[in-house]
This record gives C-alpha cells, sequence and structure tokens, in this order.
C-alpha cells in the first residue's frame, strides 16, 4: 500500500478523534419573558434521541434453534483459527440499535458494531461460514430485523474485502480521489441510503480533514483567508461530523435571525439573552452539546 492510500484510509479512521468535544456547563432553565421571533419559524430538526432497542434486547436465547455446527470458522490476519459462535456474534452486533419499526438504525454506532464484527477487515469469512453466520443471525432475530442485520453484516463485510482490495491493487492516486474510490465501494455493497446514513460521519471528517489540510497548504491564501476557509470549512461539515439533521437550512436561518437581533438596538445584555433564546429555538439542548467547542453561536 503506497503512502498516499495509508494517509487516505487513516483520514476515514480517524472518526473518534474529531468527535470528542468537551461539554460546557448546562446554563439554568430560564421563562421565556418576550414573544419568540416573529421571523423565526418551527424548528424542523429531527429527535436525536430516539428510545431504541437494541440487538441485545432483542436477541433470543431461549427459542434460538441452533443450525448444525453452530460456529463458523474465520480467516483472520491476527488468528488464523477464529471461531465465530452464537455468543461471540451477539457481542459483536449488540450494540445496533432497532426503531419502532423493527428496523436496523445505520448509523456511527452501527458502523462501530460492525467494524467491531470483522476486526475493521481482518477477519474474512468464507461462503460456508458466511451462510452459517447469517443463519445464526436470522435465528435469534426477529424476522424483519434478522433479515436485516444479516443482510448488512454480509454486505459490510464484503464491502471491507472489496476496500482492501482496493489498497493492494489500485495504483497511485491523490487521496480526495482514494476516499471517493472508497464511497463509491461503499454504495455499491450496501445500496445508497444504508451507505450514506452508515458512513455520515466518517466521511464527512474525511472529507474536512483533506479540505482543511488542502486550506492549510496553501502559500498564496493570507493567514486571514485561511481562517475565513477554514471556518467555512467548520460549518460545512458540522451537520454530517456531529449527527445535526437539516443542519444548512437551520444554520442559515439561525444566522439570519441573530443578524437582525445584533441589529435592533438592544442593549448588549438583551441582545445576548435574546440570541440565547434564539439558538434555543433552532437547537436542542443535545445538538447544542455537541456542537459546544465549534464557536459557531457567535
Amino acid at each position: 500500500m503506497n503512502n498516499k492510500h495509508k494517509a487516505a484510509l487513516a483520514a476515514i479512521s480517524l472518526t473518534s478523534a474529531l468527535l470528542y468535544y468537551t461539554t460546557s456547563n448546562q446554563h439554568p432553565s430560564q421563562t421565556r419573558d418576550t414573544p419568540e421571533p416573529a421571523i423565526a419559524t418551527e424548528s424542523t430538526h429531527a429527535n436525536n434521541n430516539p428510545t431504541a432497542n437494541t440487538v441485545k434486547d432483542l436477541w433470543d436465547w431461549d427459542n434460538l434453534e441452533l443450525p448444525e455446527g453452530a460456529s463458523a470458522t474465520a480467516s483472520s490476519s491476527t488468528d488464523a483459527d477464529t471461531q465465530f459462535d452464537i455468543q461471540k456474534i451477539h457481542d459483536a452486533l449488540q450494540a445496533l440499535r432497532v426503531d419502532s419499526y423493527g428496523d436496523i438504525i445505520t448509523d456511527d454506532l452501527a458502523l462501530a458494531a460492525l467494524n467491531q464484527a470483522f476486526q475493521h477487515g481482518r477477519i474474512t469469512l468464507d461462503e460456508q461460514s458466511m451462510t452459517k453466520f447469517l443463519t445464526i443471525i436470522r435465528a435469534a432475530l426477529p424476522n424483519q430485523t434478522g433479515d436485516q442485520a444479516a443482510e448488512i453484516a454480509k454486505n459490510y463485510h464484503d464491502y471491507l474485502q472489496a476496500r482492501s482490495d482496493l489498497f493492494a491493487y489500485v495504483s497511485a492516486k491523490d487521496q480526495q480521489a482514494a476516499i471517493e474510490d472508497i464511497i463509491a465501494l461503499q454504495s455499491l455493497y450496501l445500496g445508497n441510503q444504508v451507505a450514506r446514513d452508515l458512513f455520515r460521519t466518517e466521511n464527512a471528517n474525511a472529507h474536512y480533514m483533506m479540505a482543511a489540510f488542502e486550506v492549510e497548504q496553501d502559500e498564496s491564501l493570507t493567514l486571514a483567508e485561511k481562517q475565513a476557509r477554514q471556518e467555512a470549512l467548520t460549518e460545512q461539515y458540522a451537520g454530517d461530523q456531529h449527527g445535526i439533521e437539516h443542519w444548512q437550512s437551520r444554520y442559515q436561518q439561525f444566522k439570519a435571525e441573530k443578524a437582525i437581533l445584533e441589529e435592533a438596538g438592544y442593549s448588549s445584555a438583551e441582545t445576548k439573552r435574546q440570541i440565547y433564546e434564539l439558538l434555543n429555538y433552532h437547537f436542542s439542548e443535545d445538538e447544542q452539546k455537541r456542537l459546544a467547542q465549534l464557536n459557531l453561536w457567535h
């Protein structure tokens, strides 16, 4: 694997490093004693903390009918005789969340579970072992949930192998092109919607890091221009990096309304108070926590 491809793969793998941030102390609750801004519309953000079951909650140990030889032998770069028994499959996939309709929630938590199951591609299953692996999943989970979990697991396993092949055989190219190749593989093996949901944060982090690096290395830009472009990149990718639905439209509306308040002639204290109210109107407390370190509200 050449250095450029290693760098691209490293960029895509740095999701966790970019997701750590320190949350501020909670603001005390305030009673709204002024009317809501006339220009504000009802927030369209989705509930980012839905009550959801997990595979652990739904796994049916009592009625699980085990297939003959209910273990799958895997090939691993670190352990050539890894056994995928029922307990290991359960433990690897238990964090997968399931919504109230029985559908697997394909988000960054699901991505972490799948990476744990296949050790980021270091574990591979042959056709016979994969059949046993999927049979166990379908037997242990309700019909719709089991079918989806099995399909996603198989497709993700195959995607990991294709990604490994890409880095093993593709000719040298720039990092951006390598990332686009990986994104194309994601859609090919998992389907457009599942791929978008599953890799939303990871891909946004990769694109942000590449773009930010290019800005930093651009010697034609002044320090002020670099800072402005870095701030624009932060705004552009914040929604996907931190799981904020409808980010661009909501944030632009907040900024426009904030600018009107700042020009309205209120005292400094009153302006700050109304901006705080405006922020709470457009973004939930949880969303504000996730974006706390980005300094987007000032």
